[in-house]
């Protein structure tokens, strides 16, 4: 037994003299193999001290207020007793037989014990764990500060039940650890883990969810603190029972400190429809995510589906993610964040970038989502940014810091929503060569986000030409609507120089202290050139076709080099 629960013991004994004082309370001793029916007679509040092993048979109601003091003692048998605001005082230990029910609980905290829970981390304690909330009612069901084997689902399906563990929870099964029911309910858990695996490198067999959100969930607060080495770390996979036209989970409060899972925020809208594809209504919408790092496959994810307002199959609609940070361990093989019909999402400061290396340069994919705003702690590659049929989603923030030479007006990214459509990069009547960059409405940004033509080509059919450009200009597009400024940035650049022509990039005040990894894809031909300019008038240039990456080497002063599928090769100044 801890401090506060000695404290609030000995306050207990306290209310229970002036109790007994008060309203002259009954007190009755019941002793080994007694029946416990028998000395439960009387309209008055009793104090009951239990001091061996008795028997219940049948049903009991005591009187409201009565109290179940244990002294070594337990009941068994099968029945019920109920009072109103019963009070049980008893350490952790099995006082009650598994057929003997108990409700109207007026404790503020249950031990699970009391069901047969053992904690020894070999026994399976589900049984007890989940009898405890079945009783409990309103009352805080606790697990002691050590390791609970739990083979079936622990679940909360009764409005207002609460569970808290101090200790560990570790689950075998391949269903959830946890699964919440209902509205109201209340998660406090140290840590939850998966048996089958204990590393990160087993990812490919992780199993089961640790704590599931299904039917309707409505003001739920769950606090866990570690989740580890589940397939679904927090699932989200509302359920549409047969007799339900709608499910959702609305206004609940979800934190942790640490998620190690192939999925950690696992939204599905697909499953739990069922054969019900028209006119029934499944939902995430306005809950609160609280981070917490996530170390996973897929960080944040959510299943495919057409939905929209009306004829409704899914929606996630108006959630906030606060403070999360979204880590790898070794090569991660998926996406940070991956969103399908979400709307009006907010994600507040974000961290993605330290240890997150995906395959296939994606970070973030978006497919029909709109008007969700991204604000990121750390830089990404504008191009690991996947927009497909979205409108006005839009990221911001620390995208890029004044170091990068993106001036303060150019801090934000829009996704622009419009048709494809050619953007001259300056006034084209007055830009010799023709340079344009291309926006297309499926992918922005993406890898075809910015080429620009100089030279003999079908755009620009006149050769024989010189253009002078900034660096920070080859990386980012704006086109002003109105006083609503649209930006576009991107890591990657496509150049084509041809017919004797040169391009001048100027790198003044462009890449001091920037993370990103610049890419310039040239493609050169015999004559032309493409010659980088530094603040020290230095210059570095291009001659070969090829990949190059940029890397700063100074305030105002770049590193070239040219990419193989082997080696990066320094390309020197001349």
């Amino acid at each position: 037994m801890n401090i506060k629960r000695i404290e609030r013991f000995f306050v207990g004994i306290l209310l229970m003299n002036a109790v007994a004082d008060s309203y002259a309370i009954q007190f009755e001793t019941i002793s080994a193999g007694e029946s416990f029916n028998k000395r439960t007679e009387g309209d008055s509040a009793t104090l009951y001290t239990i001091t061996g092993n008795c028997v219940l048979d049948g049903d009991v109601t005591l009187a409201p207020g009565s109290m179940l003091k244990f002294q070594g003692g337990s009941i068994t048998g099968s029945g019920s007793i109920t009072a109103e605001r019963l009070i049980v005082d008893a350490m952790p230990y099995k006082i009650f037989g598994d057929s003997v029910a108990i409700s109207g609980f007026g404790n503020d905290e249950v031990s699970a014990h009391w069901w047969g829970a053992t904690g020894d981390g070999v026994t399976d304690d589900s049984f007890a764990v989940n009898r405890a909330l079945q009783c409990a009612g309103t009352s805080w069901v606790v697990l002691e500060n050590m390791t609970y084997r739990i083979d079936s689902t622990i679940l909360l399906d009764k409005r207002g039940q609460r569970l808290r563990c101090h200790g560990i929870m570790t689950y075998s099964g391949n269903g959830a650890a946890v699964d919440l029911r209902n509205s109201y309910l209340e998660l406090d858990i140290n840590e939850l883990r998966h048996s089958q695996c204990w590393e990160f490198s087993q990812h490919d067999t992780f199993v089961g969810s640790g704590v599931r959100f299904s039917w309707n969930v409505y003001n739920a607060n769950v606090d866990v603190n570690k989740i580890c080495f589940f397939e679904r770390g927090l699932d989200l996979s509302p359920v549409l029972t047969n007799d339900a036209t709608y499910s959702g989970i609305q206004y609940c409060k979800i934190s942790w400190q640490y998620i190690v899972s192939r999925y950690g925020i696992y939204m599905d809208m697909v499953s739990g429809v069922g054969d019900k594809l028209t006119g029934n209504r499944i939902w995430i919408n306005e809950n609160q995510f609280n981070g917490g790092r996530l170390l996973c496959d897929y960080a944040i994810y959510s299943t495919e589906v057409d939905a929209r307002y009306n004829d409704v199959v899914g929606l996630i609609n108006g959630n906030v993610f606060n403070c999360i940070g979204i880590e790898g361990e070794g090569e991660i093989k998926t996406t940070a964040i991956t969103l399908h019909n979400a709307w009006h999402n907010k994600f507040n400061d974000i961290r993605l970038s330290e240890g997150y290396v995906p395959v296939g340069n994606q970070w973030i994919i978006l497919s029909k989502c709109g008007y969700n705003d991204f604000s990121f702690k750390s830089q990404i590659p504008f191009s690991s940014v996947s927009a497909v049929n979205c409108s006005h989603n839009k990221i911001d923030a620390a995208i890029c810091d004044d170091g990068l030479g993106y001036y303060t007006e150019f801090d934000r990214m829009y996704i622009l929503n419009g048709n494809p459509k050619y953007n001259p990069l300056n006034d084209s009547t007055g830009v010799d060569g023709g340079t344009f960059k291309l926006v297309t409405r499926d992918y922005v940004p993406s890898s075809e986000i910015n080429r620009i033509y100089l030279g003999a080509t079908e755009e620009s059919p006149v050769g024989n030409k010189s253009l002078t450009i900034g660096f920070n200009e080859l990386f980012y597009l704006h086109d002003y609507n109105g006083d609503e400024k649209q930006i576009v940035m991107t890591d990657k650049c496509f150049i084509t120089v041809n017919d004797n022509s040169i391009l001048n990039i100027i790198v003044e005040n462009s890449l001091a202290h920037s993370w990103l990894k610049l890419e310039l894809f040239c493609n050169v031909s015999s004559g032309s050139s493409i010659v980088i300019v530094n603040s020290d008038n230095t210059t570095i240039t291009i001659t070969e076709s090829g990949t190059y990456r940029v890397r700063p080497v100074g305030p105002s002063t770049i590193g070239l080099f040219k990419m193989t599928d082997t080696k990066s090769e320094f390309v020197d100044a001349k």
